[in-house]
């Protein structure tokens, strides 16, 4: 898998947190991950390590989805049509 696409996957799954593509974009290149040694998801990505980006997305969805499925999110009705 390419960097450019592994990061067109990171982006769309930081997307399903934020809700906003935009947000997601800014989140990926300016935001570091406090559980990922402080780091960017695009400096883990050009560094080799962005499945471990993934993984902590996938960690975050799942343990954001149960709440917001309490919430009726737009995630939670996507989730339960699926």
């Amino acid at each position: 898998m390419t960097a450019r696409t592994l990061e067109a996957w990171i982006v769309s799954l930081a997307t399903l947190v934020t809700e906003d593509a935009r947000e997601a974009r800014r989140w990926y290149r300016s935001e570091t991950i406090a559980q990922l040694d402080h780091t960017t998801a695009h400096e883990l990505v050009q560094t080799g390590r962005g499945p471990a980006v993934v993984l902590f997305l996938l960690d975050v969805l799942r343990c954001e989805l149960p709440a917001a499925a309490q919430a009726g999110s737009p995630q939670a009705r996507m989730i339960r049509t699926a």
